[in-house]
């Protein structure tokens, strides 16, 4: 992974703004009960960053696929030539 797990896909101001909707549903699911405000901060940026997580590493996979599609049709291009 590059940089960071979010780079290019999202700005932090987006990010933060996304963390903080996840920790007040959290909020909400925990039947709003006030003082674990900061328990809930911390899982909703886990929740999320394992979310941004999971579409670059699908990013990666589909990249990687096309790469190889790429390089066997030049092989088999080559083959023909021959």
């Amino acid at each position: 992974m590059g940089k960071s797990v979010v780079s290019g896909i999202v700005s932090r101001r987006d990010l933060n703004e996304e963390i903080a909707k996840m920790a007040y549903e959290l909020y909400r699911g925990r039947g709003m009960s006030n003082g674990r405000d900061f328990d809930d901060w911390v899982r909703a940026e886990k929740i999320v960053m394992e979310r941004y997580a999971k579409i670059e590493d699908e990013d990666e996979a589909l990249a990687a696929s096309v790469v190889n599609k790429r390089l066997n049709a030049r092989k088999k291009a080559k083959k023909i030539s021959r």
